[in-house]
């Protein structure tokens, strides 16, 4: 159908054509060839051309708008939202409660729910630290602990006890079994009301960790033992004892074991008063004794009185015993020099047995054995008796 604003201009251009006198254009006429009509007609045909065009990009639009639309049926729950993958929209579920939207490209849609950080640091002093994936809490360490390096761990800190790094050492006392503290330096330990046992903790993760501990009871009948953890070692033992007054022991952790750094087993003489069987009432009784490592040093010197005839015995201080693996059979250790006028050359000595807690009296230049004991009227009253020796005790070598 053609309008009737087409049909003017095409009466127009058709009586303009049909006045023209000769082939030059009149002004005021129209012809095909006329600059005015040319363009006219050429600007139409432009903006017919802009307008398919136009339409040709909004069906693109509208096919793309298509393509991406978004289904808002998939947003199923309470807080669902889109955020687009690498190639369209996708649902995002909601997180749970408390849970913080947090950037995160190794998710499909770059954004994933993660627990808030804050909600993890529970107790003062926590750190948020990190693993190789995920950001993670460290619990505070206990007082008077360093935060460590350490890669075997899985944030790569850890807490650990100060190796030295301050001059104050935490001094403890204790008297009864207990698990040792890594803030427990120096330990002294008093036996007075018997045997106990204290037992390290763990030498793994701790490398660098010392302990002192120093034996302070005068009644060395009560050992104190140093049990280590589990399997672990002290220098190859799995425990060690301390067994006599200002005896001290010094050990410090590798990671793994534990290991002595320092040992002192000697200790100054000290009189004590002694059982002796078979010399009737001794007097002017003057006994010592010291300790040097695994053995017992022993000073004797007393004046026999009316003795008789049972077995001639010298106990050890204590309740002492004589180290059976050391000594499993009767031995000699050292001479017994007497007041008695010998005859034949006879001679005293003294002898142990693994176990015992005495000493014997034994005599050499006889017919007799030497390693027999003797009763005590083998030398005679009133005698002067003095010796020295030198006795492996049980439980001093470890």
């Amino acid at each position: 159908m053609v309008s009737d604003g087409q049909r003017a201009n095409d009466d127009t251009f058709n009586n303009a054509f049909m006045s023209r006198t000769d082939d030059t254009d009149t002004v005021g006429t129209v012809g095909l060839n006329h600059p005015t009509s040319g363009g006219t007609i050429a600007n139409a045909q432009q903006a017919i051309n802009d307008n398919a065009s136009n339409i040709t990009s909004n069906d693109n639009d509208i096919a793309t708008l298509q393509t991406n639309k978004v289904d808002k049926a998939t947003l199923t729950a309470v807080g669902d939202i889109y955020a687009r993958n690498s190639t369209e929209p996708a649902r995002v579920a909601v997180g749970t409660d408390g849970q913080v939207l947090t950037a995160d490209s190794g998710a499909t849609e770059g954004v994933s729910w993660q627990d808030s950080t804050d909600a993890t640091l529970t107790t003062k002093g926590d750190l948020l630290t990190r693993t190789a994936t995920d950001p993670e809490r460290l619990a505070v360490g206990t007082d008077g602990f360093v935060l460590t390096a350490d890669s075997a761990e899985a944030t790569g800190l850890r807490w650990a006890a100060s190796s030295g790094g301050s001059s104050t050492k935490n001094v403890v006392t204790k008297s009864a079994a207990a698990t040792l503290l890594l803030t427990e330096d120096v330990i002294l330990c008093d036996t007075s009301g018997g045997a106990f046992t204290l037992t390290l903790p763990t030498a793994v993760g701790n490398s660098g960790k010392e302990y002192e501990f120093k034996y302070i009871d005068s009644n060395f009948s009560n050992a104190l033992t140093v049990d280590a953890d589990g399997a672990e070692l002290i220098d190859g033992s799995a425990m060690k004892t301390l067994n006599t007054q200002n005896e001290t022991l010094n050990i410090i952790s590798n990671g793994t074991n534990w290991f002595v750094t320092s040992r002192e087993q000697r200790t100054p003489f000290a009189a004590f008063v002694p059982t002796i069987s078979g010399f009737g009432t001794p007097s002017s009784v003057d006994t010592m004794w010291a300790r040097d490592g695994q053995n017992l040093v022993l000073l004797y010197e007393f004046q026999i009185g009316t003795a008789t005839a049972s077995e001639a015995q010298m106990g050890l201080p204590g309740s002492l015993t004589i180290d059976s693996v050391v000594v499993p059979t009767i031995t000699q250790v050292g001479a017994i020099a007497t007041s008695y006028n010998t005859v034949g050359g006879v001679s005293y000595h003294a002898l142990i047995t693994g176990g015992d807690s005495y000493i014997n009296l034994g005599r050499g230049g006889t017919t007799t054995s030497g390693l027999v004991p003797l009763d005590g009227n083998a030398i005679g009253d009133s005698e002067q008796v003095s010796f020295m020796v030198h006795i492996p005790i049980t439980g001093w070598g470890s």
